[in-house]
This record gives C-alpha cells, structure tokens and sequence, in this order.
C-alpha cells in the first residue's frame, strides 16, 4: 500500500512539473504573439506610408511628364518657325507619351491616410503636408 502512495505521489509531482512547463511556454508563447502583433502593426503603417509616397512621386512624375511635355513641344514650334530645326519632332513625342502612359496604366487613385493610425509621423515629415 504504501509503495502505491508513493507511486501516485510521484505521478501527482510528475504531472505538476509537466503542468509548470506547459504553463510557462503558454506564457512565452502570449509575450512571443504580442510582439508579433506589434511588428505587424508597425508593418502595416510603414507599407500605407509607402503606399502614399509612391502616390505622391507617381503624381509628380505625371505632372513632369506633362510639363516636358509641353516644353518640348514650346520648342519644337519656335524651332521650326525659326527654321533652325530639322530633328524629328515626332519620334521625341513618342517617347515621351511612352513614359507617361506607362505612368497612367498604373493606380494613380489617391490615398487618404491618417498618420495618427500609425502613431507619431516620421521627424522629416511636415505636419500641414500630411492633411
């Protein structure tokens, strides 16, 4: 009988150590998935950011596309008028539309985000740009 006590006491403490460590790998795993959670937050903000600056330059890269664009065809008018120019003016025009519809078959939609979703703006972000 008292051999049985003793087995049992011994299975009651094995069953307790294995009780003690699944507890403290639950608790690893809730800080581990914690940390987690948070990079993917941070991830999340940083990729709408991206998003949003790539917004911005894909709007400036049309809006320079356009300007040459424009510029180019100013000269191209002064140049024949003055009879200086024998370049194909055409061939520049291509290329230049080229550019700018690779630039307009992308999402140019813009974005509206609210930097307080993703904390505190960077240091080199003007606050009054981001409205």
């Amino acid at each position: 009988m008292q051999t049985s006590l003793e087995n049992l006491q011994q299975e009651v403490r094995l069953w307790q150590a294995r009780y003690e460590e699944a507890r403290d790998n639950l608790h690893n795993f809730e800080i581990l998935l914690r940390k987690l959670d948070s990079q993917c937050e941070a991830f999340v903000c940083v990729k709408k950011n991206l998003e949003e600056e790539k917004y911005k330059l894909r709007s400036r890269i049309l809006t320079l596309a356009k300007r040459n664009r424009r510029l180019l065809k100013k000269n191209v008018d002064k140049a024949w008028h003055i009879g200086k120019g024998y370049f194909l003016p055409t061939i520049i025009e291509e290329e230049e539309e080229t550019v700018v519809d690779s630039c307009e078959s992308q999402d140019t939609a813009p974005r509206k985000l609210r930097r307080a979703d993703c904390g505190d703006p960077p240091a080199h972000m003007d606050h009054a740009s981001s409205t």
